[in-house]
């Protein structure tokens, strides 16, 4: 990040009796600054490279303003309720990925959309799935 900041304090013009750069407008360089981080680490986000040095993994999310999730194990089951005594749904292979809906409890349960707009309730846990935003943003729903 510093070398963005300074990247752009030296593209402009210095004063030559306060050492400060001519036109330098605080407020759009910290906005910059700031945007330029958050494309930064979406990309490093949604490109991670495998050990091996293969193909880059996909990115699990295609739009910006949805919180996506990918099932990590084949067969997840999909159910109607948060918790393994609602019935199923449907039984999900590795690579699924889905709109996260919202959360009950500490992300245990994930309510998730499908691409034809289904609803259910997936188990968040780390061994079967992966998001890449922290819990705490997921909202809670009833």
């Amino acid at each position: 990040m510093a070398l963005c900041g300074l990247a752009l304090t030296l593209l402009m013009p210095l004063h030559p009796h306060t050492g400060l750069a001519q036109g330098f407008d605080a407020a759009a360089t910290v906005t910059a600054l700031v945007e330029t981080r958050e494309a930064i680490h979406l990309l490093l986000t949604a490109t991670t490279v495998a050990a091996n040095g293969s193909t880059p993994a996909p990115a699990i999310s295609n739009r910006s303003d949805e919180l996506q999730v990918e099932v990590l194990v084949a067969g997840l089951n999909v159910r109607e309720g948060p918790g393994t005594t609602f019935p199923v749904l449907d039984n999900v292979p590795a690579g699924s990925s889905f709109t996260i809906v919202g959360r009950a409890g500490n992300c245990a349960w994930l309510k998730v959309r499908d691409g034809n707009q289904e609803i259910g309730w997936i188990s968040g846990g780390a061994q079967y799935v992966r998001y890449t935003v922290p819990c705490a943003s997921i909202p809670f729903v009833p």
